[in-house]
């Protein structure tokens, strides 16, 4: 008997998933000639019953597709008109692969295609000999991976359409007929491309009428040329990873060198930035750079100001690390400036970007800026970053060193009749919200058990600020110290006896919250720092926290305050009250002690010794001009960039900045039409130094560094002393 199931079964799975989308025709069918999208709701309902009913896992996508190319005909059964009847016509007839994969049906559509002389020469057909069983055949053929390139691309050109083009063979004959013939279609919505050339081109006839030669790197086509705003990404970019390769290869070809060290010493000898870009190091690398206009600036605001002042900092976060040849990566980079006001807007008058911080690479920044014939600022402000102001101090005054300058303060506070001390030349501020800040991180400070000890403490230390006699500073000082090192408040008790005699702290806290009192109005401005829940402004890499700095050189404002704070130890160990002293933070003393080294620099103490400035000082003006740029300048950029990229967007913003400035300013003519040279560096005439005549060559350098003890976790400062020659 003969066995009629023998065989395999018939697979009806291709009919029944048609059946399933017949069933969602409506669904399916947009405005009666569009298919629903890939992102649609009704593919993933047809794939979800396939699954169920027939055990089979069939993608969405899958599904889309296999209506987008009438697989089986489903185009048919739907009613859709298919995109390949007229195949055997010589047109073209393309349905846009729209971002949404809405399916148009779009009329033939014929154009010619002119390839420019360059383009011919790259994929006219060559000779090509191929072994056979028969023996050696010669072909004519077109330079692979070239000619589909150039026919995609002038397609795109034509049409603005997305569709990826997959071609067949060209066909060339040589002896009749048509001479090429090339074929291909849509690898998404099916749509026909024909071309043809019908004979042999003469040569000599070709012209160029494309608007621009395309050129190639390993078949891949300089895209950036061809693909303009509001255009669907053409089919030449399969994904977001190769648009962002021919991007970056555009950005490429615009430097002057792949190696951003090498490109910033092209750009130091190019026309553009030879009068620029100052100095350039390469080992640590630095950069000093400004113009000859910020010189010219400078110099006419300095005459008309009666005290010149600027304000010094540095931000990072601008330009990557530099890469060494040995694979190995520099320091941060961080950008240095200085700026002051001109008529209520910021100019920078000098800039650096340097991977080393110290007193010595800070110091030669500033002095070649002054070998321009500047002449120093009468006030400076900046933070408490102790390279920053050693710097500063070498440069702008005439002592030697930041010890040297903070006792020569000390004498002329304490003793203004000593004629053999000299007023320094430049008065060194620092901002005082910056100090704030330092003392509210004080470690005794944050873990305080009363919120109110916090600014009792923070308010008294703002005290000493606005202090106008060193006999104000140490009599709230003394006050301080009492109320930290009591050990009982209230009344004092004799014989266990309660008086009605306050005790040394009781009355130390009054006499502070009667000066608070009166001075509220200058010292709410500090309450964002002591509040425990506010977030304050992450310190950068260059500040020194005042709890860290313990330098062995000799204060004498320190000595002083710690002279105070025995004799107050001494006065309260016999004074017992009635009640323990809830601020009672002994751990808090060697900190202010310490805080006291730099006295002259954070408070308004040498206000009536300099004649000129006020009782606090901010520099907001330097950090407005980093949000400036940060936020503003380079919004659109990915910082960090490379510093090549960063200098020349940042000059070029100088450059247009600055140009503002002087139109507000009647500059006076400080140099002559032809007295520096567009390729000659200012600085470069020796003769400018005789312009300072307040400026004297250092001979040392004192530099003022901190090191760190991993015994005693303190830091420690190291006086060295350099020779300025061996710069």
């Amino acid at each position: 008997m003969a066995n009629d199931n023998r065989g395999r079964k018939p697979n009806n799975l291709n009919e029944n998933i048609d059946d399933e989308i017949f069933n969602l025709k409506d669904q399916i069918i947009l405005d009666g000639y569009k298919i629903a999208g890939i992102k649609s709701d009704v593919w993933k309902n047809i794939s979800f019953n396939i699954s169920s009913k027939y055990n089979k896992n069939i993608t969405p996508a899958a599904l889309r597709v296999r209506v987008a190319l009438n697989r089986g005909g489903i185009r048919d059964k739907l009613g859709l008109i298919s995109s390949k009847e007229n195949k055997d016509d010589f047109s073209t007839v393309c349905s846009p692969c729209t971002d949404d994969d809405e399916m148009v049906i779009f009329n033939d559509l014929e154009f010619s295609i002119t390839f420019s002389d360059n383009e011919w020469q790259a994929i006219k057909p060559k000779t090509r000999t191929y072994e056979e069983k028969q023996g050696p055949r010669t072909y004519q053929i077109m330079s692979p991976y070239e000619w589909t390139n150039i026919v995609q691309e002038h397609f795109f050109m034509h049409t603005r359409l997305p569709c990826c083009l997959v071609f067949k063979k060209s066909y060339i004959n040589v002896n009749y007929g048509t001479y090429i013939s090339v074929r291909g279609h849509c690898s998404d919505c099916g749509s026909v491309f024909e071309g043809s050339i019908k004979r042999i081109p003469d040569e000599d006839s070709w012209k160029f009428f494309c608007e621009s030669n395309i050129p190639f790197l390993k078949g891949k086509i300089k895209l950036l040329d061809i693909f303009k705003g509001g255009d669907s990404i053409p089919a030449q970019i399969p994904n977001n990873q190769t648009l962002r390769t021919a991007k970056s290869r555009a950005i490429n070809s615009e430097r002057f060198h792949s190696n951003p060290i090498v490109a910033v010493n092209i750009m130091k000898y190019s026309e553009s930035y030879c009068s620029i870009i100052r100095n350039v190091g390469y080992d640590g690398f630095f950069v000093h750079f400004w113009s000859n206009l910020q010189l010219q600036i400078y110099k006419e605001c300095y005459s008309r100001f009666k005290i010149p002042t600027m304000s010094f900092d540095a931000t990072g976060g601008c330009c990557k690390k530099i890469k060494r040849s040995n694979g190995d990566q520099s320091n941060h980079l961080f950008l240095y400036e200085g700026v002051m006001e001109i008529e209520g807007k910021t100019f920078t008058a000098l800039s650096m970007i340097s991977e080393q911080h110290d007193t010595l690479s800070i110091y030669s920044w500033l002095d070649r800026w002054l070998r321009c014939g500047i002449k120093p600022p009468k006030m400076i402000v900046c933070d408490q970053s102790l390279a920053l102001m050693s710097a500063i101090v070498q440069s702008f005054t005439q002592y030697k060193s930041l010890q040297a300058y903070l006792e020569s303060c000390y004498k002329l506070i304490f003793n203004p009749n000593d004629r053999t001390c000299s007023v320094p030349t430049c008065y060194i501020r620092n901002d005082v919200n910056h100090f704030i800040h330092l003392i509210t991180k004080w470690t005794p400070l944050k873990n305080v058990k009363f919120a109110r000890t916090k600014s009792l403490f923070v308010r008294s230390m703002a005290l000493l600020i606005f202090c106008n006699s060193i006999e104000e500073a140490n009599k709230i000082l003394k006050a301080i110290f009492n109320v930290a090192l009591s050990q009982y408040d209230g009344y004092i008790l004799i014989s266990n006896k309660q008086s009605t005699e306050d005790t040394i702290c009781a009355s130390s806290k009054k006499y502070l919250q009667s000066l608070i009192s009166n001075k509220m109005s200058y010292l709410q401005e500090y309450d964002t720092f002591i509040d425990e829940n506010s977030t304050p402004k992450e310190l950068s890499e260059e500040d020194h926290d005042l709890e860290d700095l313990c330098e062995d050189f000799f204060g004498s404002f320190e000595i002083w305050a710690s002279s105070i704070a025995e004799q107050c130890k001494i006065e309260v160990q016999t004074n017992e009250g009635d009640i323990d002293n809830a601020q009672y933070t002994p751990e808090i003393v060697p900190l202010i002690i310490k805080a006291m080294k730099l006295y002259p620099c954070w408070s308004g103490i040498m206000r009536k010794t300099f004649g000129f400035g006020e009782a606090s000082t901010s520099s907001s003006r330097i950090e407005s001009n980093f949000n400036q740029l940060k936020n503003r300048v380079f919004k659109s950029d990915n910082l960090p960039l490379r510093i090549d990229t960063f200098l020349d967007k940042i000059i070029s913003y100088y450059k247009g900045d600055h140009l503002l400035i002087q139109n507000n300013i009647p500059l006076k003519k400080i140099y002559g039409t032809n007295a520096i040279p567009s390729n000659q560096s200012s600085d470069s005439d020796s003769k400018n130094q005789n312009l300072n005549t307040e400026y004297k060559r250092v001979d040392e350098i004192h530099i003022d560094t901190v090191t760190l003890d991993k015994y005693s976790n303190t830091r420690v400062e190291c006086n060295t002393e350099t020779n300025a020659e061996e710069q």
